[in-house]
């Protein structure tokens, strides 16, 4: 019988969350130097090792939209290809490093939070919203305005696609996050398999 008494956060958990931001700026950090140095002829300079990046231009419906605006194609598709890789290697990087037998556990033991309270928000609200975002963002159902039109989202993504500064910039936040975002869903769905059916130290 696993106990869900309440209890204060695990020390295990404040490590994994140090060990996560660690993670995460330096993908991000990577990935600007990254955007930075990419060569306009960047499937030629990588030979072989850019097939993957070029299957995966080709599989994101987003990458093949954003490069067909983008005054700078093919350093759109040498980088966001990249990130589509990034992000899911990221995501299941940090997973299975991180206590997600603890982290669930602690996110249904709050007083605060009482475990409809807590089910409902991650399994009813959070896992529905971070899955139509991911979606939203494979697919970007949007029509792209070069300008950037009149919403601050809509001028940051005109930025991205405009010029190699802000395509490495922006592009390291946006592959940071998504991977924060992949992270997530992966402890939300495993970690309860991963609490009922492991066995607590004793």
């Amino acid at each position: 019988m696993i106990d869900l008494g309440e209890r204060k956060r695990p020390e295990v958990i404040g490590k994994a969350n140090k060990r996560l931001n660690q993670y995460m700026l330096t993908s991000m950090a990577c990935m600007f130097v990254y955007g930075i140095l990419i060569p306009a002829d960047w499937k030629t300079f990588f030979g072989i090792f850019g097939e993957p990046i070029s299957w995966a231009s080709k599989v994101v419906p987003a990458i093949d939209k954003l490069a067909r605006v983008s005054p700078i194609p093919e350093l759109v598709l040498g980088f966001v290809g990249l990130s589509s890789l990034a992000v899911p290697i990221l995501g299941l990087l940090t997973a299975l490093k991180d206590p997600m037998r603890e982290r669930i556990r602690f996110a249904f033991s709050r007083p605060e939070w009482p475990f409809l309270k807590a089910f409902g928000f991650i399994y009813l609200l959070g896992c529905p919203c971070l899955v139509a975002l991911l979606w939203a963002v494979y697919v970007l159902p949007i029509n792209i305005d070069v300008t950037g039109g009149h919403t601050w989202g809509g001028q940051v993504l005109a930025s991205l696609i405009a010029g190699r500064f802000a395509l490495a910039f922006y592009g390291a936040i946006l592959t940071g996050g998504l991977g924060l975002l992949v992270f997530f869903l992966l402890v939300y769905f495993i970690g309860p398999i991963s609490l009922f059916l492991g066995k607590d130290k004793k």
